[in-house]
């Protein structure tokens, strides 16, 4: 557990920012240090230029990273505080207002309308964490990369709204490295980004107890969609599933 002095200032400031950008729910995690991944929340709320967020100790990005850290462990839980939180900014029943620009303007931390690009590993957990959380970072509007490891389980609700034809407009390249996500998932994330031009899936690690065997993801079948979707802007593609494998051109970094 980490101990913070608190001042009365900062106690004024924190309450402001909680009310402001709807993160109360986290205050005691924060200011009892119960939760480190939480000082995030506020912390995004005071970086209006953040870029780059990465949220683990290595995120391996291609199959020989993966070799090389081996399982190394991240301080993050199975799932972060800040999923929790961003996913209820998205809202929990229609979510249909996160697609309103305004809306993610006023309500999200500068922090995260600011983002770029996005790394999260967690190889502590034997499930991985669970790829639902990574459809709201599709709705930041700056949004570029996203470097994910170590991902398992279902979109569980946003199947529902990627199936309505949501398209993240800014996403430019996807790496997914050891995961275990349900394939039609898969298929939908990628027809959510309107131009891929990078992108990197590796499958298979320690979350294969989420998935039946029936829903495993399929080569050939992530290259036909990624070819038909994206065929005009794709410039470097890799799919991986140790058994199958597909490859086309140069990274984009």
């Amino acid at each position: 557990m980490i101990k913070y002095d608190w001042t009365e200032d900062d106690f004024k400031q924190l309450f402001a920012m909680a009310e402001k950008y709807n993160f109360q729910r986290y205050m005691d995690f924060i200011i009892h240090g119960q939760a480190r991944d939480a000082l995030l929340i506020p912390l995004l709320c005071l970086l209006p230029n953040l870029k780059r967020l990465d949220m683990c100790d290595s995120a391996p990005s291609s199959l020989e990273d993966l070799e090389k850290s081996g399982g190394d462990g991240t301080w993050l839980r199975e799932e972060a505080a800040l999923e929790f939180y961003l996913n209820s900014l998205v809202g929990d029943e229609s979510k249909q207002h996160i697609t309103d620009a305004s809306v993610i303007l006023e309500t999200f931390p500068p922090g995260l309308v600011s983002l770029t690009s996005y790394a999260r590993s967690d190889s502590t957990s034997e499930g991985g964490w669970n790829s639902e959380h990574i459809v709201p970072f599709l709705l930041l509007p700056h949004i570029k990369i996203l470097n994910c490891a170590f991902l398992g389980g279902y979109l569980k609700d946003f199947r529902r709204f990627l199936d309505t034809g949501f398209k993240c407009e800014s996403l430019r390249a996807l790496y997914f490295c050891d995961i275990d996500s349900a394939h039609d998932d898969l298929i939908r994330l990628i027809r959510a980004c309107k131009r891929i031009e990078s992108i990197e899936m590796i499958f298979g690690g320690g979350c294969n107890a989420w998935i039946e065997r029936d829903e495993k993801p399929n080569v050939e079948d992530i290259k036909r969609v990624l070819l038909e979707v994206h065929r005009g802007t794709l410039t470097y593609a890799s799919i991986n599933d140790y058994v199958n494998s597909w490859q086309l051109n140069d990274r984009l970094m």
